[in-house]
């Protein structure tokens, strides 16, 4: 039943993404009711902000206790970012409207690896962005964030 709310969900949200170049820039806070998150997880407090720019997009995360940046060229080169003992390695594309993350993510307690990729959509208003990310063995989440500042 959660996959299949996951994927009416994701239809929904998707399919009202534009297929026209939109920035993504702006700060962005999640909307837990709208998201479908890891069974068992609290939603925590979270607000992204993002500049986006012809050559380059850069993410800061914000929790309640915590923030980190990253940022990424649209040319394919990999972008290596370290969180504590943890290390993410990211590639960005831009794909009909979306952008395409795919990320490496090595623990730095065991050295265990996942990679997983998120896809990032706009409503065609630009007052959502709808984050679908997709991990190994069929665990999908969707997190939904509402603008809070104007585009």
């Amino acid at each position: 039943m959660r996959k299949f709310l996951l994927l009416a969900l994701v239809a929904a949200t998707v399919g009202t993404a534009s297929a026209t170049a939109q920035s993504y820039s702006g700060t962005w806070s999640l909307d837990p009711k709208r998201s479908v998150l890891e069974d068992g997880v609290d939603p925590v407090s979270l607000t992204g902000v993002v500049l986006d720019t012809a050559v380059t997009i850069r993410v800061t995360v914000r929790r309640p206790d915590s923030e980190h940046s990253y940022s990424l060229r649209f040319d394919g080169t990999p972008g290596v970012e370290t969180v504590g003992s943890d290390r993410y390695t990211r590639t960005v594309e831009r794909d009909q409207g979306a952008l395409v993350f795919r990320t490496q993510f090595v623990r730095g307690f065991d050295k265990g690896t996942v990679a997983y990729r998120e896809r990032w959509t706009l409503s065609n208003d630009g007052r959502t962005l709808s984050i679908y990310t997709t991990f190994p063995g069929g665990r999908d989440l969707l997190r939904v964030f509402a603008r809070k500042d104007q585009p």
